[in-house]
């Protein structure tokens, strides 16, 4: 992951030299600019709104070290609650700048700086609501950046707290003072097992040897990767894409065009020449990056690191190496087959997949499924077969959710839910196991012999029945203003055998209730009886195998009905 990211921040770095690098973007409403003559007595305090034109010259380095406030050079963050903290900061920085120059202007009086940015700026001109302020400093009228002294104490002060010792650069190979004491990533530690290093502070150049050259290289290209976050889904941490050359040695122009601007998703859609055709999504967002990537060569391969951050905190949650376009194309080409044959109303994305893990409990506060999500995530980029039983499970809880809410008088729907969860079955085991329907199920025997899920003959039967009781439901609603009283002997989605058997007595008495025990459904029903006599006894199926696929043939309901049979319900 690391020698991804550098050699990706050495392609967009160009001709540009690592000390370029040194400094970061600044993104403030107001620039407060403290003025001192070249003797470093102060003069007064003018201010600006037009920060991008002296951007260059504020030197301004965030640091993560609370001492000398919220940054490296005199151009820092202004503390709105606490302003005179703000001078106490500013004296800080110079005292540390002067350890590393003798020409540093020593500041003649903070108590006359503080009580005038109090007292008078401040109080004239106090911050608006929400308005990030940003302090600096002039001598003579010229800004941090613009002085030699402060830039090369800066500079000097900056690589010194690397600890630098003589080495072997784990990145350029070059032997030169190293250090393995700083990584631009939150997540790289020294104390904590588990983490990237996890060797002691003593030995830091053991765990992540870098020079100052390639730190600053990679501090540039992780800046340029953190700036462009993708999502999935909703129901998973966003994550970080981060290309990579698979053959660094012989790239052509237009390649390496290709991967400087490989964020820019208009460059790209004119490099491939992609034409206006409609969309495809695999994720949340309006426009998916992934349908654009899956149009590349596969000289290109893309890292996939989906990290939660917490304030300054980064926690990596999965890591995906080495995906090429054309599994991505793959995941493409199986979302499109499943919904040209089971054309579902709303697109299939990961969304349809992560409403299932999302909380196990409905009620409960914890995202306790995320995991086994990130899990599946990652066998699906990678081709790697998911536990049958878990991936059933997860879905079935689901349904089962849903069917607590419909009891309740909610609106959801239980055979929506199961359907959406076939599709997800079905889109897993295409994309992790190759295990895909051939055609179009325009027969119900086809439909029977090519689901995955339907391999024995109780499974027939209990799929059937399932059908049948989502049509005897929605001829419920319709005759008792949305009342579903049949729900209740469904048993919450938790019957075996003898439960499933006794089912299918209650329904045909229903269905003959409500006369609707004739013709294809009376066709259904002896073709579920007849696979149920030729299974053996007792069922090899598990609970919730059983209680999944009952479910799944709710969700097909009308699939067979207006689709491959082409009936309409009846109207009585």
């Amino acid at each position: 992951m690391i020698e991804a990211i550098y050699r990706f921040g050495k392609f967009v770095a160009g001709d540009k030299k690592t000390e370029d690098f040194m400094t970061d973007k600044v993104e403030a409403d107001r620039l407060i600019i403290l003025e001192f003559d070249s003797d470093g007595h102060f003069i007064g305090i003018a201010d600006t709104r037009n920060i991008s034109d002296i951007e260059s010259k504020l030197l301004y380095k965030k640091t993560r070290a609370s001492r000398r406030c919220n940054s490296n050079t005199p151009t820092f963050f202004l503390n709105i609650k606490h302003p005179e903290k703000s001078i106490r900061c500013l004296e800080s920085i110079f005292n540390w700048l002067k350890k590393y120059s003798e020409n540093i202007v020593d500041i003649k009086n903070y108590k006359k700086l503080k009580k005038e940015l109090l007292n008078n700026y401040l109080s004239n001109f106090p911050p608006e609501r929400n308005e990030k302020i940003l302090l600096t400093v002039t001598f003579n009228g010229k800004f941090p950046g613009e002085i030699e002294s402060i830039v090369k104490a800066f500079k000097t002060g900056y690589m010194e707290e690397f600890e630098p010792v003589e080495g072997v650069c784990s990145l350029c190979g070059r032997k030169t003072k190293v250090s393995g004491k700083k990584s631009p990533y939150a997540f790289y530690t020294l104390d904590k097992i588990g983490y990237i290093s996890g060797f002691s502070e003593k030995n830091h150049e053991r765990g992540f040897p870098v020079c100052i050259d390639c730190f600053l290289l990679l501090d540039f290209a992780k800046k340029v990767i953190s700036s462009h976050k993708f999502s999935l889904t909703k129901y998973a941490p966003s994550y970080w894409l981060i290309p990579d050359l698979v053959l660094t040695e012989a790239v052509d122009e237009n390649t390496q065009e290709l991967f400087r601007n490989i964020f820019d998703l208009e460059f790209l859609k004119r490099k491939l020449n992609l034409t206006n055709k409609e969309k495809l999504k695999l994720s949340d967002t309006d426009e998916d990056i992934l349908d654009i990537l899956k149009e590349l060569k596969d000289t290109v391969s893309f890292h996939f690191i989906f990290v939660k951050i917490n304030n300054s905190q980064e926690q990596i949650r999965l890591y995906i190496q080495d995906v090429y376009p054309s599994r991505i194309k793959k995941l493409f080409e199986v979302k499109s087959a499943i919904e040209s044959i089971f054309k579902p109303e709303k697109e299939f994305t990961f969304s349809t997949i992560g409403q299932f893990f999302w909380k196990w409990d409905r009620n409960s506060r914890s995202r306790d499924l995320e995991e086994f999500f990130l899990e599946l995530i990652d066998s699906i980029f990678r081709k790697v077969p998911y536990s049958e039983n878990l991936l059933i499970k997860i879905l079935l809880n689901g349904i089962r959710q849903t069917l607590l809410s419909e009891l309740s008088g909610e609106k959801l729907r239980t055979a929506n839910k199961a359907f959406d969860a076939l599709l997800s079955y079905l889109f897993v085991k295409a994309t992790t196991e190759e295990t895909m329907i051939n055609g179009q199920l325009d027969s119900l025997d086809k439909l029977l012999e090519e689901l995955p899920l339907l391999k024995t003959e109780e499974s027939k039967g209990i799929f059937l029945l399932g059908v049948l009781t989502q049509r005897l439901i929605d001829k419920q609603a319709a005759s008792r203003d949305g009342s579903k009283p049949f729900l209740k002997k469904l048993s919450g989605l938790k019957m075996n055998e003898r439960g499933f058997k006794k089912l299918m007595t209650e329904l045909r008495e229903k269905m003959e209730a409500y006369e609707i025990f004739k013709g294809f459904q009376r066709e259904l029903f002896d073709m579920a009886s007849e696979c149920f006599a030729k299974a053996p006894s007792p069922w090899k199926l598990n609970v919730d195998e059983m209680n999944f696929i009952f479910a799944v043939g709710m969700g097909m309901k009308n699939r067979i009905y207006k689709t491959i049979f082409e009936k309409e319900e009846e109207n009585d």
